[in-house]
Formats: structure tokens, sequence, C-alpha cells
């Protein structure tokens, strides 16, 4: 609790507005603040993380990256050797799109409905992260209901290079990551360009609480083209194998678990992308892409025993095991063109294939065998208009048009509309989303139900920016409000999936942000949220505290010698529930983590990290205590 404290006095300062972008992909102005930086994608709210930020505060992974944000909480089961969620707005995991490289990774076996786990991707070769919450551009995805994550990675300097980052801390703790990058010029008269990149990294996390282990080797491979005359062709190829062994989810942890059994996961992912892009000129440009996103689970789970009945095998969750494999291949297109300034047309089209398949067995007092295939295909046309009618206005519409093969097509509108007077600027944006049932959801032999209907959304948000002193103090306020119908749910009366819940979720997101003096930056935000149940719902929804929010300080007395960075997280009280204890309110919580990174000389930097500085008692599920003070140290050459 004193930790606490200390963490909600430093709350003062958040990450800088920049200005208006034409999408997600265009550079903000300077930040003023530390941490992330806030920009519009067509009028909705996109907070971007560069990679000079992400190394600045010791990130190792995307979950670290994503609790910092604003409107994001961040689930991790004992560490990050279980199954690690991100909640946008108290939308469901599943209601957040997570793209890498353009190609979506979200998986639809999984038993959280499609939702995308942060466990399986690292930090080392990012060039950034934009994180869009509440209305998305339609050109982002359907599904993206609450928000949608894309992780660019990063493209090669101007000239070649390697470098060797080496890490070690308690408990096991340790990463070692190499890379390697080069340019040359190609054609004639030297007028083209080839670019390579190639990285691996080992992480194994160690033991940092009981029963908790988690390694993850990955690998990537990026080559790029650029002839000449605006032309640039661009490939990619991301592999990955992560091996964790946790308590089961609902089990109620090291604390409440009956049994000392440990869930075991391993898996393999694969992610290949080849896009074409050509600036026709300054008002004419258009892109074509194919990706594939491949990924393979085996999961060993142990019987979580209900206390209360111990001898029925149907009371708490069954031991199991099984074998998934599930692919995605995606084709899209797009083209932009400003006729002139002040009006801009986008439009193109994506065609997605994907297959799931499982196979393994439950044990209901004897083994009982578990299979299931699915296959599907949705061709999604869309469009987007932005105009200025007036100077300081702009307005964007958007339309996508889902067409999903053997289901009901729909359209799904998106508008946004953005004022800028000087120091101030105000926006709101409306969108409505939908998402099909997750192959799981339709098809597992035991909760899964065929007759399942899409979710739907419909979301509304209005924001307020300003800056002050010059520009040295910025702060932006943005209330939203949420209608999720259909909700796939579960129901212990038929122990199946049904479609029956609504949810409502409002809310507010402050975020400031203030540079003090030339070598210290403060940047804070703070999220408020409530929500309003079906009546007719009988089970909380876990993982969504009332109130949240991240402090970031950054002192660089040294220049680019010597940087200092504080992170800290607040989280209020969060509703969750484990087979042993049933329905429990978790106590809220603050962590303190400390970067230091010191560059002894050129191209070699010494860094030390702390994480959970204050040594705070904290859970983030029932019976999962959050892992204690730890200490890395580390080294990074590159030349």
């Amino acid at each position: 609790m004193r930790a606490e404290a200390v963490l909600l006095a430093a709350l003062v300062c958040a990450p800088a507005p920049g200005a208006r972008a034409q999408d997600a992909g265009a550079v903000d102005r300077e930040s003023t603040a530390p941490g992330p930086r806030l920009s519009d994608a067509g009028g909705a709210s996109v907070t971007r993380v560069e990679r000079e930020q992400i190394e600045a505060l010791g990130l190792h992974g995307l979950g670290e990256v994503l609790r910092l944000l604003p409107g994001v909480h961040v689930d991790e089961r004992g560490g990050r050797s279980g199954v690690s969620s991100a909640y946008v707005r108290g939308g469901e995991a599943n209601y957040t799109v997570f793209l890498v490289d353009g190609v979506p990774v979200n998986d639809p076996t999984s038993s959280r409905g499609g939702s995308f786990d942060l466990a399986l991707l690292g930090t080392s070769d990012l060039e950034r992260v934009e994180v869009a919450r509440g209305v998305v551009p339609v050109s982002w995805g359907a599904a993206a209901m609450a928000g949608a994550v894309r992780v660019v990675t990063a493209d090669p300097p101007d000239d070649g290079g390697a470098a060797l980052d080496l890490s070690a801390g308690r408990d096991g703790y340790h990463r070692e990551a190499v890379s390697g990058h080069g340019r040359a010029r190609v054609g004639a008269g030297g007028a083209g360009r080839l670019d390579w990149r190639l990285g691996y990294t080992l992480l194994d996390e160690g033991i940092p609480v009981p029963g908790s282990e988690h390694t993850r080797q990955s690998g990537r491979a990026a080559l790029g083209w650029h002839p000449g005359d605006g032309l640039h062709l661009r490939a990619s190829l991301r592999a990955a194998r992560v091996e964790r062994e946790a308590y089961a989810d609902g089990s109620g942890g090291p604390r409440h678990a009956t049994t000392r059994a440990i869930e075991r996961r391993d898996m393999d992912w694969r992610l290949a992308s080849l896009r074409l892009e050509h600036e026709v000129s300054d008002r004419l440009e258009w892109g074509v892409g194919i990706g594939l996103f491949d990924q393979r689970e085996d999961l060993e789970s142990p019987r979580v025993v209900d206390p209360s009945d111990p001898f029925n095998p149907l009371a708490g969750f069954p031991a199991g095991r099984s074998d998934t494999d599930f692919t995605r291949t995606r084709v899209d297109t797009r083209a932009r063109w400003t006729p002139r300034d002040g009006l801009t047309l986008s439009a193109g089209a994506d065609v997605r294939y994907e297959r799931g398949s499982s196979r393994g067995q439950i044990d209901l007092g004897g083994p009982l065998p578990t299979r299931f295939s699915l296959e599907r295909d949705v061709i999604s046309p869309w469009v987007e208009l932005e105009i200025e009618p007036l100077p300081g206005l702009s307005l964007g519409v958007g339309l996508r048009h889902e067409m999903p093969r053997r289901e009901a097509n729909e359209l799904l509108p998106r508008v946004a509309l953005l004022w800028e007077r000087g120091a101030t600027r105000l926006r709101a944006s409306w969108g409505r989303g939908y998402k099909l049932p997750a192959f799981f959801s339709l098809a597992d032999p035991v909760v899964g139900n065929p007759g399942l209907r899409p979710e739907r959304s419909e979301t509304f948000e209005l924001g307020i920016g300003r800056s002050f002193g010059s520009g040295r103090v910025l702060a932006e306020l943005t209330w939203f409000a949420a209608e999720y119908d259909d909700l796939i749910d579960f129901d212990f009366g038929s122990f199946s999936l049904l479609n029956r819940a609504r949810v409502e979720s409002r809310g507010l997101e402050l975020a400031l942000g203030a540079r003090l003096t030339r070598t210290l930056a403060l940047s804070a935000s703070a999220t408020h949220l409530r929500l309003d149940l079906d009546p007719g719902r009988d089970r909380l929804l876990r993982n969504r505290p009332g109130w949240r929010g991240s402090a970031l300080v950054r002192w660089q007395p040294g220049g680019d010698r010597l940087d200092v960075a504080l992170a800290a997280v607040a989280v209020g009280r969060v509703d969750d529930e484990s087979i042993p204890t049933g329905p429990v309110e978790l106590d809220r919580w603050a962590r303190l983590d400390a970067t230091v990174r010191w560059r002894v000389a050129r191209g070699v930097v010494l860094s030390l990290h702390a994480e959970n500085l204050l040594d705070s008692e904290y859970a983030e599920q029932v019976g999962f205590d959050g892992p204690g003070f730890s200490l890395r140290a580390g080294i990074r050459v590159e030349r």
C-alpha cells in the first residue's frame, strides 16, 4: 500500500498528443514525453511506442509495452509462463485484432475465442507498436471491436552492421539476441537499393514464481528491394518456438490449487509476408501483399478439481491433451488517391482463408476423444474518404463490407470528425464492429455450439486535447462508450457456449505529458471504466479493473550517454474466479520498474533493469502471485 501511494502521487504527466495522421503509419510530430505518443488514424485514438522508447524502458515482451498504455489492461498468469491477454476499454481479449507486419495473428482455435497470446512475441526487432482503441479505421479489420494492435518490424539502417545483446538476472533469467543487417546499391548507376536483416533471440524467464517456466526462441529474416521510381518490394519471415509450464487457468494457482499438477504448452508459429508498393506520385500510391500465419500447439492440461465435489469428473475442469493446428492466408490490396489538397480517397480489399483443426482427448472418468476441423473464407472490400471542408476541420467516412461464405454479409460504417485550432483539438468518432465465432466456440466437442451467431459492437468516443506553456505541457481527455451484443458466453446449465450477454462499457482516459527541463520529461495516463452487464448474465467479467494508470519518468543527464527511466503501473480492484475459490475480488496493486542505460563507449551500452523495485505483493489472477523484486544486467555491443 505504501508503494501504491507513492505511484499514485506520480500520476501527473503523460504521453503527448501528436499531429493528425492520415493513417496509423504516419509520423507524429516530436513528442515532449518520454513514453508512448498519441496520434490519430483518421480521428481514432492511436498510441504509438517507438523502438527507442522500448529500449530505454528495458521492455522485452509485447505485454510489457501494452500495460503502459491508456485503456489497456494486461493480465499475466504467474509471470509470462501462462496465457497473457490484453483487454482494451473493457472489451473481451478477442475483441482486439493483432497484426504483425500487416498479417493478422489472432488464433480462433484458442479457448479464449480468438485472442492473441502476448507471451509469444518479443521486442527484439520491433520498429514501433501502434495501438488503436475504440473506433478503429475500417482498413484495420472488422473484428477490431474494442481496438487493434499493429506491430511493425524495423527496416535496416543506412549502413551495414551487427549487434549482440546479452542479459542475465535472478531466478535463472537470461536472454541472448544477435542480429545483422546490410544495404547495397544495385541497378544502373546504383539507382536501386537492396537491404536485408537477420536476427535470433533466446529468452529464458527462469522460475520467477513457483511452477512457472517460459522459454522462447525466435528468428526473423527480412529482405527489401527498392529498384527506384517509387517501387518497393519487401519480404519477411518470422518463426518462434515457445515452451511453457504453469498452473492451469482457473486452478487457483500455487496458493489454492488442489493438485500440484502443471499445465504444459509447446507452441510453434511462423509468419511470412510479401508486399509490393508503388508510390506513383505525391498524390497516388498503391500496394498489394500476401501474408501467411501458421501456428501449432501441443497442450497437456491436468484436471482442476472442484473441492466441493472432488469425485465428480464433471465438476471443475477435466484433464486433457490436444494438438491444434491453425493456418491463415491473407491477400490484400489497397490504393490511396489525393486528387487535391483536402480530399483523399482510399480503397482496398482483403481475402482471408482460415483453417483450424484439433485432435486430442479429455478424461471424464475415462478417455473421450476430441476432434474438430473447420475452415472459412471471407472477402472484405472497404473504402475511406477524408475531406477538409474548412481550415482546421476534417471529416472521415469509412465503409467495410464483410462477405463470409455461408454467413450473412455485414456492412460496417465509420465516421470521424477532427477540429484543430491553435493549441486545441476536438475529435469525435462512431463505428460498428463484427466478429465471427471462433472455431473453438463452434466446434469444441465439449462446450462448442455450431449455432452461435456473430458478435457485434457499436462504439462512440469524444476527445479534447490542448497544449500549454508553448507546447511544453500537453493533455488529452477522451470519453468512450461501447455496446457489445450477442456476446458468446459459457452457460453452466447446458455446459455449452451461448449467445446471451450484452455488455455496455463507458469510461474516461486522461493523458498528460510534460518536458520539465532539457534532460527531464514525465508522462502518465489514467483510465476509469464502468461496465453495465445484461441483467440475465449470472457470471462476472474477469480482468476489468474499474481504474488503472501508468507513469513514466525519463532523465538523460548525460545526453545519449546516460539514460535513467522509471515506469509505474497501478491497477484497481479486479473481479476474478477460480474453481477452488469461486468469485473473488483481487486487491488493488501497484508496481515500479527502473532501467539505467550507460553508453560506455561507441557501440557499447551497459544496462541495469529492476522489476518490481519496491517488491510489492500483488496478484493478476486469483492464487497467482506476481513476481517479486528481480534484477537483471545486460550489455549490448554493436557496430
